[in-house]
């Protein structure tokens, strides 16, 4: 969960998601062997985040966090988070 708390937009952003993806690198989640508060704090803190967008395009090296943060968004639960924000971001977009 303190890793979550790092990734903001700011100058560490990328540094602190190179972190992210190196403790990635051999697991499935950032705790044990299923998804926690720690992944559900770092997933909804990218999930609202453009810039994460952009610097996964900008920067593929970040191999790990991108596989980790697909698998969790294709969860059921986080899935349908997912789904709601984008329904609440097009609903702002659409007012005058």
């Amino acid at each position: 969960m303190q890793l979550a708390q790092h990734v903001v937009p700011g100058p560490a952003f990328e540094a602190n998601l190179e972190r992210v993806d190196a403790h990635l690198a051999l697991r499935t989640f950032l705790v044990g062997h299923c998804l926690s508060l720690a992944d559900l704090a770092l997933w909804g803190q990218l999930a609202v985040q453009p810039m994460w967008e952009q610097k996964l395009r900008k920067k593929p090296t970040l191999a790990h966090v991108a596989r980790w943060f697909a698998h969790c968004s294709a969860l059921p639960a986080l899935k349908a988070t997912a789904d709601l924000f984008t329904v609440r971001r097009e609903k702002l977009a659409l007012k005058p």
